[in-house]
C-alpha cells in the first residue's frame, strides 16, 4: 500500500511560503522533525515502511540510501537547520517568522476520508509546533481537495505517493512532461528548479532509449 505523502507547493500561493519552500534547509527540517516511528507504532500498527520520496523496493531502481533519506527523527537538527535558514523566533511566543516578519503557519490539505490521513496530519502538526511552525489543518472531501490540488491552490497537499514501485508510469508527478505538471510546481514548464529540468531531461532519455544500460543510468540520475 502507498503510504502518505506531503506535497509541498513549490509555487504555494503565498511568497514568503514560497520562498520556505523552495529552501533547501526548511525542507529537511520539516522531514527530520517529522517523527516517523511515532506514527508508525499509533497510526499503522506498527505496519508502516518508512521512507521519504523516493522510488519503492520494488523498482529496478531502487536505492536503500534515497529511500531513507532525511527520515529520521532528529528535532535538535531540524531546529538548527531553520535558524540557519534564517527562520527564528524573533518575538519569543514560540513559533518562527517568515521573512516578511509573519507567524511561519502552513495550510495542509488532506482527504478526511479515511480517517488514517488525519491521524497521521495531526500528529505532523504536533511534530512541527514542537520546531515552531503551526499547522493548519484542512480536511475535506475529495470534491474540495481535488481542484484545489489540480488549480494550485494550496501550501501542502496530502495524497498517496504515487508512482514510486513505477515511476515511469507516473512520469505527470516526477517530471515537467507538459504545461500543467507536476501539479505541485504548476509555473515548473516556465519556471523550472534546475534540479527538475535536469530529471525531466533524463526521464525524456529514459523513454526513448532501448539500452538497458542506459535506461538503469538515467533512471538513477532522476532518482539521486
Amino acid at each position: 500500500e502507498r503510504g502518505t505523502t506531503l506535497y509541498l507547493n513549490w509555487d504555494a500561493p503565498s511568497p514568503q511560503l514560497r520562498e520556505a519552500f523552495r529552501t533547501l534547509e526548511v525542507r529537511q527540517a520539516l522531514s527530520h522533525a517529522t517523527n516517523r516511528e511515532e506514527i508508525k507504532e499509533i497510526v499503522f500498527h506498527g505496519l508502516l515502511d518508512i521512507s521519504g520520496y523516493s522510488f519503492a523496493p520494488q523498482s529496478p531502481f531502487f536505492s536503500e540510501a534515497a529511500y531513507t533519506k532525511y527520515t529520521d527523527y532528529d528535532p535538535v537538527l531540524a531546529n538548527r537547520l531553520l535558524d540557519e535558514a534564517g527562520y527564528v523566533d524573533a518575538d519569543g511566543d514560540g513559533l518562527r517568522e517568515l521573512k516578511d516578519g509573519t507567524p511561519f503557519a502552513i495550510n495542509i490539505d488532506c482527504l478526511i476520508t479515511p480517517s488514517f490521513n488525519v491521524d497521521v496530519i495531526q500528529l505532523v502538526a504536533e511534530h512541527w509546533r514542537q520546531i515552531g511552525i503551526k499547522a493548519y489543518i484542512n480536511a475535506v472531501l475529495r470534491n474540495i481537495l481535488w481542484p484545489r490540488r489540480n488549480n494550485g491552490d494550496f501550501d501542502i497537499h496530502v495524497w498517496s505517493l504515487e508512482g514510486p514501485a513505477d515511476p515511469l508510469a507516473r512520469m505527470n508527478d516526477w517530471a515537467i512532461m507538459n504545461p500543467t505538471v507536476p501539479f505541485w510546481h504548476k509555473d515548473a514548464s516556465t519556471n523550472a528548479q534546475p534540479w527538475l529540468r535536469e530529471a525531466t531531461q533524463l526521464i525524456q532519455k529514459a523513454t526513448t532509449t532501448i539500452d538497458s544500460v542506459k535506461l538503469h543510468e538515467h533512471m538513477t540520475q532522476v532518482r539521486d
